[in-house]
């Protein structure tokens, strides 16, 4: 018997490619090798193409409202390349010192941070780029200031410093304000002000100094006094690193 079908039977064939028509209902449970790009309707246009290569371009293809170009983004510190759409630069905490301390009788240079913090003082390499601003916070109370020298307050880069603020006051608040704007892959340059207790503020400019995007940076803000003396004292009280990415 070649063929035979009925309304309620089976098919029976000795062909090993039968034609069967469009029937009226059926189960595909166990049938494998359906090509998606012949075998499936209904699809939009190139999403057959995505389904069988699932890529980035591939699906960026198959949407129709999409924006932009590139690859799709899974990292949790990806490193966006161009301009941001925000109305506002995108600002991230990067650490914040959340209890004073007090430090005095050295001429060492200490920085405002300690153990009491959260976040880290270090950029990854490649975490960021031109345009990005890092701006650094810090607040203390200078006890003390009758044991003579001078107190420098000063950002910190990979290590090396710019020294920009230099109280005038011998006792009260201090608000020293840092904003460091990445200028290339291997530069940027900061300026700096201090706000303290009735005095006029004091402001520097640091010119060029270093930032390589492609190795760590770590960022700090330090107090130095000149001359070591139990009458030079001072109690930071708190910082905050933030990083604006501009748009």
């Amino acid at each position: 018997m070649a063929t035979w079908a009925g309304t309620t039977g089976k098919f029976i064939t000795n062909s090993t490619t039968p034609i069967l028509g469009t029937p009226a209902s059926g189960t595909l449970t166990n049938c494998t090798g359906l090509p998606i790009s012949t075998g499936v309707s209904g699809l939009g246009s190139n999403v057959a193409t995505m389904l069988a290569t699932f890529s980035s371009a591939n699906i960026r293809t198959a949407c129709s409202d999409e924006t932009g170009t590139g690859s799709l983004v899974f990292a949790t510190n990806p490193d966006f390349a161009g301009a941001t759409s925000r109305a506002q630069p995108l600002t991230v905490s990067k650490l914040t010192q959340y209890e004073g301390f007090s430090a005095g009788n050295t001429s060492a240079a200490t920085s405002f941070i300690n153990g009491n913090s959260v976040g880290s003082q270090i950029y990854a390499a490649n975490t960021t780029n031109t345009g990005m601003v890092v701006k650094v916070r810090a607040w203390a109370q200078l006890n003390n200031f009758s044991g003579g020298g001078t107190l420098n307050i000063s950002l910190y880069l990979n290590g090396s410093s710019f020294v920009a603020l230099v109280p005038s006051t011998t006792a009260g608040y201090l608000q020293a304000e840092f904003d460091c704007t990445v200028r290339t892959g291997t530069l940027c340059r900061a300026q700096g002000i201090l706000h303290q207790s009735g005095q006029g503020a004091v402001i520097a400019d640091s010119g060029a100094l270093s930032w390589d995007k492609t190795v760590a940076n770590t960022v700090d803000v330090r107090f130095k006094f000149s001359t070591s003396s139990v009458n030079n004292a001072i109690s930071p009280l708190g910082v905050n690193i933030e990083t604006h990415y501009q748009t």
